[in-house]
Order: structure tokens, then sequence, then C-alpha cells
């Protein structure tokens, strides 16, 4: 009787380490998450000051240009259907007729 008891009480104590070490790393994810945005913000500030209202212009004005230069660039010709062969026999052979 004391086995079961024994058999109990560790699958007890497996499930609760089991659910401990599933908040433990949940919480290191969100810890993770927090870091990463606390750092995409510090260099967005960082670049936000590097970048003048003339630098955007002018990397708008290029992407602009990229983007209309590639629809308006000439498409390539579709090529056309390659010709059907001819059945007809080749004249270098000759044909051999068994009667």
């Amino acid at each position: 009787m004391t086995r079961v008891f024994v058999l109990k009480t560790s699958k007890e104590l497996l499930n609760k380490a089991i659910v401990n070490i599933s908040d433990l790393r949940t919480s290191v994810e969100e810890i993770k998450w927090e870091n990463m945005r606390k750092a995409v913000g510090k260099q967005y500030a960082i670049w936000s000051r590097h970048l003048s209202q003339p630098t955007l212009a002018t990397l708008g004005a290029f992407v602009l240009v990229i983007i209309v230069s590639m629809e308006f660039r000439p498409k390539p010709k579709p090529k056309p259907p390659a010709p059907h062969s001819d059945p007809s026999p080749d004249p270098s052979r000759e044909e051999v007729v068994l009667s």
C-alpha cells in the first residue's frame, strides 16, 4: 500500500515540476521579447536622430524610381512555339518493302 502512495506522490511531484518548468520557460520568453522591444526602440531612436528629412526624402525618391522603372521596363517577348515535326520519312533512308 505504501508503494502506491509513493508512486502517486512522485507523479504529483513530476506534474508540479513540469508545470513549474513551463511557467519558467514562459517567463524567460516574456523577458526575451521585452528586451527585444527595448533594443528595437533604442535603435529606432538612434536612427531617427541621424536621418534628417532630406535623407528620408532622398531614400523615398530612390525607392519610388526603382518601383516605377520596374513597372515600365520592356517585357521580354514570348518565345514562338516550336514547329511540329513532320512525320514524313527521312530522304536519306530507303524504304524497303518485303513481300
